[in-house]
């Protein structure tokens, strides 16, 4: 079913109907602009108004889109991809209201707007999109202090915006708790030790870009011990052309490597109870090639590889967060361009972005 029906999730059944017409309207115009997709005057005016009542929460939103997602992957062996990107609304930023859940970011120094981080699932099977598990959207202060000021390094990781990555995984984990399987996919930021002490369980695994170079019991290094182990097998995989990088397209051949691995936990990191984790290596190296950037993924991940078909899956199902890049893509590029709103409050594009979102992966079920 394409559009989206709030019944009974705003308290009010005229606010509930006008929300499923702006959805509605989201999907069929893909647009930004709110005085596009209404029909009449007096259908704009509604439409201002849900976004700017604070019945409409942010939070009510997510809680519903979350929900559906859920009913949808119940049973199954489901992907969430998670990824960060930020809204710049810079280029109207002397229309925007102050205080309304706009902030610093890092597009620029004289960036203003929020950032977003949802956690987009994905059918294992078949790599169709089911909805979002979690969104976190949250502003930084105006003119806030940098990480040297503030001494970013000394803060507890609760305290830090890399604590997204754990949080989304936590909630995640609880909102598809009746999936067959649940598999964290995360780029090299993700590669924290505290979410591979916490987060898996019987039902719930991380799949991650290794960015660490970790220790293990051996006092050997988890790369070095991976890339002098054997190959598993080999792939050819084609690489399109990029014009921004100036690369022309190519068939790559990729070498496959995986061991069995327990990682030591962090000698700063006092309070983990955990002091090793045991992860599945798998690296995915391209040979025989003269491009500039070969490929070279390290993937660590707690779902079981035993064989090279299995090492496969992991690798593949790794490049599906393609996918999430195409939500951000659509949201602020092809397609809606979220960064040209005309609404001046904060608050509100922050709704319709969620709504949008929604909308996005409804045009990639299509």
């Amino acid at each position: 079913m394409i559009s989206v029906n709030y019944n009974g999730c705003f308290g009010d059944k005229r606010i509930d109907k006008r929300g499923s017409q702006l959805h509605l309207g989201l999907f069929q115009s893909s647009v930004h602009s709110i005085q596009s997709i209404a029909q009449n005057r007096t259908e704009q005016k509604g439409y201002y108004r849900f976004l700017h009542n604070d019945k409409t929460s942010e939070d009510i939103l997510i809680k519903e889109l979350v929900a559906r997602c859920a009913k949808l992957s119940k049973g199954k062996i489901v992907l969430s991809i998670q990824d960060t990107s930020e809204v710049n609304l810079w280029s109207h930023s002397n229309r925007l209201k102050k205080n309304s859940g706009l902030g610093d970011i890092d597009d620029n120094r004289n960036g203003i707007g929020f950032k977003l981080h949802p956690s987009l699932v994905i059918d294992a099977e078949n790599c169709i999109p089911l909805g979002f598990s979690d969104i976190r959207i949250w502003n930084r202060s105006i003119d806030a202090a940098d990480k040297h000021e503030r001494e970013y390094n000394k803060l507890p990781i609760e305290e830090k915006e890399s604590y997204k990555w754990v949080e989304s995984s936590s909630n995640s984990k609880k909102a598809l708790n009746e999936s067959k399987a649940v598999i964290i996919v995360q780029d090299r930021e993700g590669d924290i030790f505290d979410q591979f002490a916490h987060i898996p369980d019987e039902k719930t695994f991380l799949l991650v870009r290794s960015q660490v170079n970790r220790r293990m019991p051996s006092k050997e290094k988890l790369w070095d011990v991976l890339s002098a182990s054997n190959v598993l097998g080999y792939y050819e995989l084609q690489v399109s052309a990029d014009s921004r990088r100036k690369t022309i397209s190519r068939t790559a051949t990729i070498e496959v490597r995986c061991v069995v691995a327990d990682i030591k936990c962090p000698g700063h990191d006092k309070k983990n109870r955990l002091k090793t984790v045991k992860i599945f290596a798998v690296e995915a190296r391209e040979i025989n090639s003269n491009a500039a950037e070969p490929i070279h993924w390290r993937l660590a991940t707690t779902w079981r590889v035993n064989n090279l078909e299995d090492a496969l899956c992991v690798i593949e199902w790794y490049t599906w967060r393609w996918q999430i890049e195409e939500v951000f893509r659509t949201l602020k590029k092809e397609g809606y361009d979220i960064e040209s709103s005309e609404l001046e409050n904060g608050w509100a594009i922050r709704k319709l972005t969620v709504m949008m979102l929604d909308t996005i992966v409804k045009l990639m079920q299509m």
